[in-house]
């Protein structure tokens, strides 16, 4: 098992913004709608033509895995991406916590993984990408995927449009973009909207 301690650092305003344009890109209409960001359609159907050379893959994964992003190695290899068989069907009824995984590992697919092609032309390919405790946050590879898929499935503009209408509203706002409560507070934390 391969293990990658760190990517190259970057500031949540970063993530935040690249998160925005990928939204901005992929469902220009959906940025300032508090509505739900149709990852799983996307990742099934639509990531091959907004980003070639991904693909994405359904299969059974070792408990408690639920998805893996494996990078490249070879030139005109696809970086892939599998998810649990479990996890898509959960993404596909809109459960929240699926729904986010298949965002953060839209960002393995989109960002990592072209940066770690370097480190693997020295050695095997690895089996996915994995968490390293001792890794600053900054240059954690998990904590900027968690970063952009809470700015993924809610945009910031439609997550102002919705405090603006609704307020600190966590319930509604778990319903309108489909996503769990921790990640709602969260949401609205990190922007400031109390």
């Amino acid at each position: 098992m391969t293990r990658f301690e760190s990517v190259p650092a970057r500031t949540r305003k970063n993530i935040e913004s690249y998160g925005l344009a990928v939204v901005s890109r992929a469902f220009p209409k959906l940025v300032e709608s508090p509505n739900c960001i149709p990852i799983a359609e996307f990742l099934e159907f639509d990531l091959g033509y907004f980003a070639p050379g991904i693909e994405v893959r359904f299969g059974s994964l070792p408990s408690p895995t639920e998805a893996v992003t494996i990078p490249s190695s070879a030139p005109g290899q696809p970086i892939e991406i599998i998810f649990d068989e479990e996890v898509i069907a959960r993404m596909v009824d809109l459960e929240g916590r699926a729904r986010f995984t298949g965002a953060h590992e839209l960002y393995h697919g989109l960002v990592h993984a072209n940066e770690l092609k370097t480190k693997l032309s020295d050695g095997p390919r690895p089996e996915g990408l994995y968490r390293v405790q001792d890794v600053p946050r900054y240059c954690d590879p998990e904590w900027q995927a968690n970063v952009f898929a809470g700015a993924f499935l809610m945009p910031e503009p439609a997550v102002r449009a919705f405090h603006a209408e609704c307020g600190r509203h966590i319930y509604l706002m778990m319903d309108l973009f489909k996503v769990s409560k921790m990640v709602a507070t969260v949401r609205l934390d990190k922007l400031g909207l109390d």
